[in-house]
């Protein structure tokens, strides 16, 4: 038989790379040695590639086991990388198809890399993959543990799993999709900690109810749901009495049939107080002070033991199926019973070992093997169960007409009993078998009505032969839906494991390079392979189990569901189940809880001892209470519940710290860097390290000693340091300042160079700084320097602005804008020099000396020191003090710039006298400072500038031109220039508003301050006249006057003759006026080059529109006294009568009125009489010399007679003059006598002489045409 097995092997090429099994250290052989078992049902396993062309005939460690094998090995290349997968799973038929199923996968991942990885499978039980030591230095790491959700929460506070999230997100990206999302909803209670995936659910562990609807069809008793629909609601109550009715009609038949099995009971109970809405532990609190107090004991758990357990097993409506008692050695009593009932104190720690009573047993010689008489519970869908015997089915009926006929599979195959057929049956997935006679034949049957028509026709022949047909279609079990509608669930998963306390980042790092992240890698290439919905390996393992499960994947459930309505309650009771500690956290002590079988000892007591429910449960809380209870620190060194899960001993190891204790176990936590504990202990806190010492990692056992030149001065340090900047270190412990004029030079503290200084605690030569002397020094450098630079321009001569010259009680003034810079008590004379002021006596000698007056006013003296009482009068131009003078004149802020000059020149030589006593200190800043100084200096001078010429730009007189030049340029936009003569006149009006705008400035000044400070500003700019700029016109009127006539006569006067001539239109009246119509930039032109008959004068006297002269006279007669004046006298004269008709003549103008009108003042026409009477006119004078010439030669030879005869025509004038004045005279005399007299006698009337009469008519007329005026006004 070997040498078949062998034979096989080699054909397939599967000898060489198969699965060795082991039973401890010794080696088993390969499946091709013969002793390897089939796994039940392997041939409805899937085939792979790698099985050979006839897979169900090969021979691999996927179809076949080792009965109770310890391990099995794949591959032994040497240095090759060892992978390791541990499994809870007993190598026996009803579970082989568990490890059978992983087998397959590890060989489907790594047949082809035997070169680089050996694989290892350990069968360690469910108490190893529990308990056994993991990942420590004695202990294996593998690469994937298989165990029990109810124990994977004591692995996790052992921190001994990996979390996988990072896993499940690498998988979401690859696959575009949750793999959770496919988990049943309680695989976040049983897998899901602390918002980790600890696991990755594989197989499903779930409790159903079976019943045999024959048996409960022929007893009357009700289906349960959902076979009946009368029926919706099902108890346990429910089906208790049908257990115990079934009982008694079956004539001391159980009608429920349950093994306690190893904690069965256990979660019988459980489910029953969830039922009832209870739960095995009340969660008392909440986070760190969460607590459990064990619940089992309230009155939901009292009445399920006495209502339904203990009727139940008293009555005997359950057994087991071996046809005992639920409970093993318990009838008759055990000695382990007699001592458990008469036990008289209860060790918590220690309770009695319940194990004995656990009842393994499923086989019942009386009964065949898979039957039921009425209910069973169960741990899965048990397809024996479902194979009927179709001889109960049998009614006679021809089916032979129209029934089809049903398929042969495999004929006439020995069979040693009707088992092992149902058992081939299942295998070859078939539906049908026919045993007789020792043979088995298997069918596959398209309905029920087949499988009935394979036995003899009739009833008779039917009891009488020996043929025996059973089928799935002739099943008498059905699943039933669990009482309340939910059942237990629990089941196992995939983890990693990982060290205790390993926080390798794998994600990270090249993992090719890396022991741990290859170990994790791989181990997640099992559980994809494992858990892949696509592939078999899962689904196998749950369905093709003896007791078969739906896979704990969602998708892979409905599909099954969909498959067979056997398999809907089945489905929905999974759907519906909760693990037995819901809805409390699972606690690690549920493996704890499964041994000790607290429950079961409370059953027994009262079932078999008669001790109270209450009693009995009480004492299965205290147990279950100790379970749960907090570490006693009095004496943790004994306490169970002190023990750590890390390393199984008692309290924290040094250098841990007792984090919290809850659900009876203690979690550590390392000291963190600066903390430590020397011993083991539950301390809560970690002690600081002492002054002088530190601990650089967490979890220090001890404090070490700070290195030399480092110290740690205060409790806790997790390192030394380097004294705080500016200190050096005294001992480890302390450190001490450096002091003033000191600094920090690694652990010393050094002098400062010379000339610094620094504060306490400085740490480094960067905090030494100048001496506060220096620093002031420097200061003082920098404003010495600035003011010296400022002091310059000082004796330089600063130019100052003119606000005004004017004549002050006989003494001129010079007034500026600003102070004028001139001290009060200079030792020698003082001159200054004045510029732009456009006043040609000014400008003749324009260096004067200076008396000092008041802070803004000088004296202008001549060069003896007598003081100037010629009247001049301007207000341009600059003053500047003669730079030979400024040394001593000059004042900065009233004092002598002299003193400031030596002062500040004191203060250069301390300050450069200091620098150089403080050697390095200074010389490194020295040249900064000096730069500074240069700098601000040169800043200030253009700020100084600034101000400067914004003052000279910005006298009274300069801002009052611009708002007037605007005025201006409003009348008059764009000033073009117009020929010269008599249409560059202007109005009275534009006359008027030059003097009303600037009467401030004039004053009593004469034309010349006008035309210097008013008419050359506005013209400058155009080069054009007066009228040109304002707006000329055509003139109607010459005007002869002499520029040291006061403007403001000059301008009565004109206004005076406006009025007599036009009334209320005088502001029209147009005069020719040479200081406005000339333009005053080209005089040589405008006088005619030298030929007085070319001048602009004799041109505007000359045009026909020029009614006559108006010459304005002062009281000494001043225009008679000047050649120009003359030449107009002449013109008017001698002329223009010629010329024109219609021709006016000469008008004599004052200030009081025109003297031909007898409307001037008797006063002033008395003056003027006596003043012409002693004037020659040959003597005038004019400024040029050669103007003077030029007027006399043309004098002589216009005029017959020449002076004599102008002297002449000057004093009739004076005689008609006067004439008019004394007719004027005396109308007004009669008129004050009539105004006296009007109440009076009446006055003799009196005869009036020519001149009076002619007067009097000519004052009325006048006295008229200034009362049309008022009027009009």
């Amino acid at each position: 038989m070997g040498h078949v097995w062998a034979s096989w092997a080699l054909l397939l090429g599967v000898g060489a790379a198969d699965w060795i099994a082991w039973k401890g250290n010794e080696s088993q052989g390969a499946p091709s040695t013969g002793a390897w078992r089939r796994v039940p049902r392997s041939e409805r396993f899937e085939a792979f590639a790698w099985e050979g062309p006839n897979p169900k005939q090969a021979v691999n460690g996927y179809r076949y086991f080792f009965k109770d094998a310890t391990k099995y090995t794949l591959g032994n290349a040497t240095n090759a990388t060892e992978l390791v997968v541990w499994q809870p799973f007993p190598e026996d038929d009803p579970d082989s198809a568990v490890g059978a199923n992983i087998r397959a996968a590890l060989f489907n991942l790594y047949h082809e890399q035997l070169d680089k990885f050996k694989v290892t499978l350990h069968n360690v039980g469910w108490d190893g993959v529990a308990k056994n030591s993991i990942c420590t230095s004695n202990a294996p790491c593998p690469n994937v543990i298989l165990l029990g959700s109810s124990q994977l929460s004591e692995r996790v506070v052992a921190d001994r799993v990996k979390p996988l999230n990072h896993f499940m997100e690498e998988y979401l990206r690859a696959n575009l999709a949750r793999m959770q999302d496919d988990f049943p909803g309680v695989s976040y209670y049983q897998y899901f900690y602390e918002a980790k995936w600890m696991g990755i659910p594989f197989l499903s562990d779930v409790r159903l109810i079976a019943f045999n609807k024959t048996t409960l069809f022929n007893l009357n008793i009700s289906f349960p749901p959902p076979y009946n629909t009368r029926r919706q609601e099902w108890t346990w109550q429910d089906l208790l009495d049908d257990a115990c009715e079934a009982t008694e009609r079956l004539n001391g038949t159980a009608g429920l049939l349950a093994n306690s099995d190893f904690d069965e009971d256990f979660k019988f109970f459980t489910l029953m107080v969830q039922s009832g809405g209870g739960s095995l532990y009340q969660q008392e609190g909440e986070g760190d002070d969460q607590s459990l107090r064990c619940s089992i004991n309230s009155p939901v758990g009292v009445n399920v033991l006495k209502n339904f357990w203990k009727p139940i097993i008293t009555r005997k409506c359950m057994m087991g199926h071996n046809g005992g008692p639920f409970w093993a050695g318990v009838s008759p009593p055990s000695e382990a019973l007699k001592d458990l009932l008469q036990m008289k104190s209860l060790n918590v720690v220690h309770p009695p070992n319940m194990t004995s009573f656990s009842n393994y047993i499923y086989t019942d010689p009386n009964r065949p093997q898979g039957h039921i008489d009425a209910y069973v519970w169960s741990s899965g869908f048990d397809e024996r169960v479902t194979v009927g015997d179709c001889r109960k089915q049998w009614w006679p009926i021809s089916y032979s007409k129209w029934s089809p006929h049903c398929k042969l599979g495999r004929a006439q195959m020995p069979m040693g009993n009707l088992s092992e057929c149902k058992q081939a049956m299942l295998e070859y997935e078939m539906d049908t078998l026919i045993f007789e006679g020792g043979t088995c034949e298997l069918l596959t049957c398209p309905t029920q009505e087949a499988t009935v028509s394979l036995l003899p026709g009739t009833a008779l022949a039917v009891k009488a032969s020996k043929r025996q047909v059973f089928s799935t279609w002739c099943t008498e079990v059905l699943y039933a839906t669990m009482p309340e509608n939910h059942t237990f669930l629990g089941g196992s998963g995939l983890i990693i494991p990982k060290k205790a306390g390993d926080r390798h980042n794998c994600h990270s790092l090249d993992v090719t390079e890396d022991e741990i992240c290859l170990r994790e890698k791989e181990g997640w290439k099992m559980i994809l392979e494992l858990s892949d919905t696509d592939k078999p390996f899962m689904k196998q393992a749950n369905l093709l189990k003896q007791q078969s499960v739906p896979p704990p994947r969602r998708s892979l459930a409905e599909a099954i569901q969909a498959q067979s309505k056997l398999w809907y309650p089945v489905v929905t009771a999974m759907k519906n189940g909760i693990p037995s500690q819901y809805p409390n956290t699972p606690i690690p002590e549920s493996a704890d809880i499964e041994e000790m079988k607290p429950v079961r000892l409370a059953m027994l007591e009262t079932i078999y001892g008669n001790v109270p429910e209450e009693t009995s449960l009480g004492r299965a809380c205290e147990i279950l209470d100790e379970l749960v209870r907090p570490c006693n620190a009095s004496r943790w060194e004994t306490d169970v519940r002190c023990l750590n899960p890390i390393d199984g001993l008692a309290g924290c190891e040094a250098g841990s710290h007792l984090e919290s204790d809850q659900l009876g176990i203690i979690r550590c936590r390392p000291c963190e860097s600066g903390t430590y504990l020397p011993d083991r202990s539950v301390d809560q806190t970690c002690e600081l390290c002492p002054v002088g010492r530190y601990a650089a990692k967490r979890g220090s056992g001890n404090c070490s000693v700070c290195p030399l030149g480092l110290v740690a001065q205060s409790p806790g340090q997790a390192a030394c340091f380097n004294c705080s900047a500016g200190q050096m270190p005294e001992s480890s412990a302390r450190c001490r300042e450096c002091p003033k004029g000191t600094y920090q030079e690694g652990f010393q503290c050094v002098d400062c160079p010379l000339g610094y200084t620094s504060p306490m605690t400085s740490p480094n030569e960067n905090y030494c700084f100048q001496k506060a002397s220096l620093i002031w020094l420097n200061f003082l450098l920098v404003l010495d320097v600035c003011a010296l630079l400022l002091l310059l321009p000082s004796f330089f001569g600063k130019p100052v602005a003119v606000h005004d010259i004017y004549l002050d009680e006989g003494k001129l003034v010079l007034k500026t804008w600003g102070s004028h810079q001139v001290h009060r008590w200079a030792p020698l004379p003082v001159k200054i020099r004045l510029t732009h002021t456009h006043h040609y006596l000014l400008e003749e000698k324009n260096v004067f000396r200076v008396k000092w007056r008041d802070p803004d006013e000088l004296y202008l003296l001549q060069d003896q020191g007598e003081h100037i009482s010629k009247d001049i009068n301007t207000s341009r131009g600059h003053m500047w003090i003669l730079p030979r003078c400024s040394l001593w004149a000059s004042a900065t802020c009233g004092i002598p710039s002299l003193i400031v000059l030596v002062f500040l020149l004191v203060i250069l030589a301390l300050c450069l006298y200091w620098a150089i006593l403080n050697g390095i200190g200074e010389a490194k800043h020295l040249p900064w400072s000096l730069s500074i100084a240069l700098l601000g200096a040169l800043g200030v001078l253009v700020v100084h500038y600034w101000v400067w010429r914004n003052q000279v730009l910005s006298t009274p007189l300069r801002r009052r031109q611009g708002s007037f030049k605007q005025r201006l340029l409003k009348a008059n936009p764009n000033p073009q220039p117009t020929e010269r003569g008599p249409d560059r006149a202007i109005t009275a009006e534009q006359i008027g508003d030059l003097f009303e705008y600037f009467r401030d400035f004039i004053r009593r000044r004469d034309m010349h301050y006008v035309t210097n400070n008013l008419v050359l500003p506005f013209t400058k700019p155009y080069r054009l006249s007066y009228a040109e700029v304002a707006g000329p016109s055509r003139a109607s009127w010459f005007v002869s006057h002499c520029w040291s006539n006061t403007f403001e006569d000059f301008f009565h006067s004109l206004r005076n003759m406006a009025q007599g001539k036009a009334c209320c239109e005088w502001r029209k009246v147009t005069f020719w006026i040479c200081s406005f119509s000339n333009n005053q930039f080209k005089v040589q032109e405008e006088l005619g080059d030298g030929d007085p008959l070319k001048s602009s004068f004799y041109l505007a006297l000359q045009s026909p529109e020029c009614h006559g002269t108006a010459m304005v006279l002062d009281n000494d007669c001043v225009p008679l006294q000047r050649s120009w004046c003359l030449f107009e006298l002449l013109q008017t004269r001698y002329v223009a009568p010629r010329l024109k008709s219609g021709y006016e003549g000469l008008l004599l103008c004052t200030p009081s009125g025109v003297l031909q009108w007898g409307n001037a003042h008797v006063d002033t026409v008395v003056r003027l009489a006596e003043k012409v009477g002693e004037i020659r006119l040959e003597n005038a004078e004019a400024s040029r010399v050669e103007d003077k010439i030029m007027i006399d030669a043309c004098v002589i030879e216009t005029v017959p007679g020449g002076f004599a005869e102008v002297n002449k025509f000057a004093k009739e004038c004076i005689k008609t003059v006067l004439d008019a004045a004394n007719g004027s005279f005396q109308v007004r005399v009669q008129e004050l006598m009539q105004r006296l007299d009007r109440e009076g006698s009446p006055v003799a009337p009196r005869l009036l002489g020519r001149s009076t009469f002619r007067s009097q008519q000519h004052y009325t007329g006048v006295m008229k045409t200034q009362q049309d005026l008022q009027d009009h006004l």
